[in-house]
C-alpha cells in the first residue's frame, strides 16, 4: 500500500466517524495469514487503522518529572530500535511501569553505551546554552517524525541552534531545559530528573517557544500547510 493510500484511508475513517475533535489515528501493519512461527514471507500484509479520542497537553502548562531507568534501551543487534514495531515497545513499557511505581511520570532510557536514548514512545531534547540538543539517530532511538519536524522548525522558523549528538546521563541534570516529543507526547516539558531540578523548575523559554510553534502548526496557524491534511474542509482553528 502506498503512503497516499494510507492517508486517504485515514481521512475516510475520520470523516465516516464524524471526528471533529482531537483524535489519535493508529495504523497497524501485520501479517494476516501467518499461522505459525515463520518468516511470514508468503503471508499477505494487512493493515488496520483505528482512532481514539485524544487529550492534547499543548498550551496546558503541564510539566513532568522523569527518572533514568534501570532498564536499558534495546540495541541494534537485538531488535532494531529505529523500527516502529509493537514488540519493541515492551522495552519501554517495562521502564514506564518502574518509573510510575517510583512516583515519576515517565522514564528516560540509556542505551548499551550508557548514553541517553529516549523516553517511552518519545524522543528527548535538552537545552544547554541556548542550543537544542537531541541524541543522534545512532543512539538507539526511533527515527521520529516529530523529532525531525522540530529540528527543522528550530532551524528554519525559530533561529534556535540545534545539535544531534551523544548525550551523557549527567547532562540531563545540568541542562537548562529538558523536554520530550512525539505524536502522542506532543511537547512535554521535564522539570525534574532523578530528583534534580531542571533550570528554574518550570517551562524554559526555548521549550516554550518550540511548544508554541508546534501548537500553531498542528492547529493550522503556521505556514506549514503542506504538513497538514484537511478532514472536513476549511475548519476554524481551535485553541
Amino acid at each position: 500500500m502506498e503512503r497516499t493510500e494510507l492517508v486517504r484511508a485515514s481521512v475516510e475513517l475520520l470523516r465516516a466517524n464524524e471526528i471533529k475533535y482531537d483524535a489519535y489515528v493508529r495504523p497497524i501493519a501485520y501479517f494476516g495469514e501467518a499461522t505459525w512461527f515463520s518468516t511470514c514471507a508468503e503471508s499477505s500484509t494487512d493493515i488496520l487503522i483505528w482512532s481514539t479520542p485524544f487529550q492534547a497537553v499543548l498550551g496546558s502548562g503541564r510539566t513532568f518529572k522523569a527518572c533514568v531507568s534501570s532498564w536499558t534501551r534495546l540495541n541494534d543487534n537485538m531488535m532494531s530500535p529505529r523500527i516502529k514495531c509493537i514488540s519493541n515497545y515492551q522495552n519501554s513499557r517495562m521502564a514506564l511501569i518502574e518509573a510510575i511505581r517510583h512516583g515519576y511520570d515517565f522514564p528516560i532510557l540509556l542505551n548499551d553505551q550508557q548514553k541517553v536514548a529516549e523516553a517511552p514512545a518519545a524522543c528527548l531534547f535538552i537545552v544547554r546554552g541556548g542550543v537544542a540538543i537531541t541524541p543522534s539517530i545512532t543512539s538507539g532511538i526511533l527515527e521520529s517524525i516529530t523529532r525531525r519536524t522540530l529540528l527543522q522548525v528550530c532551524r528554519e522558523d525559530l533561529d534556535i541552534p540545534t545539535e544531534e549528538r551523544e548525550v551523557d546521563r549527567t547532562e540531563l541534570y545540568v541542562a537548562d531545559e529538558v523536554f520530550v516529543c512525539g505524536t502522542g507526547a506532543e511537547i512535554q516539558p521535564v522539570v525534574e530528573v532523578d530528583g534534580y531540578r531542571i533550570g528554574e523548575g518550570g517551562i524554559g523559554p526555548i521549550t516554550r517557544r518550540i511548544e508554541a510553534a508546534y501548537h500553531d502548526m498542528v492547529r493550522g496557524r503556521s505556514r506549514h500547510h503542506h504538513w497538514r491534511t484537511p478532514i472536513h474542509g476549511t475548519v476554524a482553528a481551535s485553541v
